[in-house]
């Protein structure tokens, strides 16, 4: 075979782009799942910012009306009870001011939530100065000693027509001081400050949820994009191992199994191997037609003689690949010699011959073992092959006995049998066995051992 360079695009190369298109496709989906994690988590924490706004300002509200509510039951009552609770509000539990702290953490950077939060603050001690004013009027007219009094009380200093006023006039003073217009219009001017922080707030987590779900948004459509090319790629894998791969393998095995030379197209690594195989398909088959010039055939039939039919079953004794022996007789060949002739009887026996060399494949071997019996030895044959060479020797003999060119009408008996690895004694006296079957039968058919 003549010598030829070999090229081709390779299987490395394309495993090798392959893996690195992968490799590309699985980073890309880490970061589409990083960036959805991130939108999720900025998504969540804009809620929660929101939740813990509500509820400071909430809060704020709830401090705001307790405090105005104590400060006015101490200035209707006089009980010193409210007073002491106003500030246990105000120094102890502090939630006015805690609500204020968290949103002022909130409105960093956010200039129209810090100017109500101002507002709300101012408003708040405004308001404070009149309540603690007012409680600081009310603890004059309850006469309570200054060292019982909270310190912002106690330090309140009341003015000289304070001081000289009627009991009455200071109740007044104190009761106006809360109830007001002074004080009313501070308070609404707080809940409207109020209002403005949480409309505030409501537009920052608006802004900032809809900046997170549009990134979720433009991730998760990136993802998907991710998704749909790694299907594509493994589409594409799919083809290439289908077309370029498996197909050139069955392809080859069929070809090794018929026999065939091997196309050599493809892939580089499959031209190498076609270009390889043929080469030393081409050489075997020159060397097996060598050693059948060189073997001695059957003068008569110009098939395989007895000579051959030794050495092969020596030489297959140590092979390990299926074998089929079929030993046949023809029928009745002592009446076509005795009725019809010598001539007759060996024409008889080429016909025969030829038939069998014709039906049986090129790798068979149809041999003339002595007289008018005859065998076939099929290689890499086996029982599943029964069908077919049932229909072989049907085929022959339903063409025998028509008779042809002066030859008389003929028939075979065939015993056949199989092995499944090669050679031995026991494989010829089984199809031994199956040929006296077939005799006892009435002859011209097929039997196969077991049967």
């Amino acid at each position: 075979m003549e010598e030829k360079e070999i090229t081709g695009v390779k299987v490395r190369t394309i495993c090798f782009w392959l893996l690195i298109s992968a490799i590309i496709l699985f980073i890309l989906l880490l970061f589409g799942l990083f960036h959805i994690t991130v939108s999720y988590r900025s998504l969540v924490d804009s809620t929660n910012t929101y939740i813990e706004a509500e509820t400071n300002i909430r809060m704020l509200e709830s401090a705001h009306s307790y405090l105005t509510e104590t400060s006015r039951q101490y200035a209707v009552t006089m009980e010193p009870s409210y007073m002491d609770a106003y500030f246990e509000e105000v120094y102890e539990s502090q939630r006015r001011e805690k609500a204020v702290e968290e949103l002022v953490k909130l409105a960093k950077g956010k200039r129209k939530l810090r100017t109500a939060l101002e507002g709300v603050v101012e408003g708040s001690s405004a308001m404070m100065e009149l309540e603690i004013h007012s409680m600081r009027l009310v603890s004059v007219l309850n006469g309570l000693d200054e060292a019982q009094l909270p310190e912002d009380v106690a330090a309140y200093e009341l003015t000289q027509e304070e001081m000289d006023a009627s009991d009455l006039e200071l109740r007044n003073s104190a009761y106006k001081l809360v109830f007001g217009k002074d004080y009313q219009a501070l308070q609404q001017q707080i809940l409207g400050n109020l209002s403005d922080v949480t409309d505030a707030v409501s537009e920052i987590t608006e802004r900032e949820q809809t900046s997170s779900r549009e990134n979720l948004q433009k991730s998760l459509t990136e993802l998907q994009i991710y998704v749909f090319l790694l299907f594509l790629l493994t589409v594409v894998i799919f083809v290439i191992l289908t077309f370029f791969v498996l197909r050139p393998v069955n392809r080859y095995v069929r070809c090794i199994e018929e026999e065939k030379d091997m196309e050599v197209k493809g892939l580089y690594e499959f031209k190498f191997l076609a270009y390889t195989y043929n080469k030393i398909h081409n050489r075997n088959m020159t060397n097996s037609q060598e050693l059948q010039r060189k073997a001695e055939h059957d003068a008569l039939t110009g098939i395989w003689n007895r000579t051959t039919f030794e050495s092969l079953k020596e030489s297959m004794t140590k092979s390990f690949c299926p074998l089929t022996l079929l030993l046949i007789d023809v029928d009745n060949f002592k009446g076509v010699n005795d009725n019809y002739g010598h001539e007759i009887g060996d024409r008889a026996l080429k016909r025969v011959a030829k038939m069998l060399k014709e039906q049986f494949r090129s790798n068979d071997y149809p041999i003339r073992i002595g007289g008018d019996e005859f065998a076939v030895l099929m290689v890499n044959a086996t029982p599943r092959d029964k069908a077919v060479i049932r229909q072989k020797i049907n085929g022959i003999n339903e063409a025998l006995q028509k008779g042809k060119s002066g030859i008389p009408p003929l028939s075979l008996s065939v015993g056949v049998a199989f092995s499944e690895s090669g050679y031995n004694n026991e494989l010829y006296l089984k199809a031994d066995a199956a040929l006296y079957r077939t005799k006892e039968k009435g002859k011209c058919g097929i039997t196969f051992h077991g049967e």
